[in-house]
């Protein structure tokens, strides 16, 4: 009986010691670090997620604005380029007339008198001209 109690009291010792044993508290601490580990990382991925959704709306409206900005960029282009070409001199002046200068001033032909010079202009060519004969029409 005494060998048994003594049994049960290193049993009990032993019990005891392997509870409060360093090693036995270490591999607690690694379990809760794991479960801690792996809930951050369901917390994480979730917070992610819901980050994702909330970002689409975002990145579509972003996407929208950037689309109407360049089309308005477009259009406005569209309008200067319009604009350059009923500016183009080119484009402006008919075949066959050109402006009547003299001194330096345009003036309507109908000013110029005869035996007077003057100066034709178009786009491409200047002419020095003396007035040999004037009719009305």
């Amino acid at each position: 009986q005494i060998v048994g109690n003594k049994e049960q009291t290193l049993n009990a010792f032993s019990q005891e010691f392997s509870r409060h044993s360093v090693s036995r508290k270490v591999s607690m601490i690694e379990k809760e670090f794991d479960n801690l580990k792996d809930e951050f990382k369901r917390v994480m991925e979730y917070k992610i997620s819901q980050f994702e959704v909330k970002t689409i709306p975002l990145t579509q409206q972003l996407k929208e604005s950037f689309e109407y900005a360049l089309q308005v960029k477009m259009h406005t282009l569209n309008s200067i380029e319009e604009k350059i070409k009923l500016y183009d001199p080119k484009l402006k002046s008919k075949e066959g007339w050109a402006e009547v200068v003299v001194d330096g001033k345009r003036q309507p032909l109908s000013s110029i008198k005869k035996e007077e010079r003057f100066v034709l202009v178009d786009i491409d060519t200047k002419l020095e001209v003396l007035c040999l004969k004037k009719e009305k029409l």
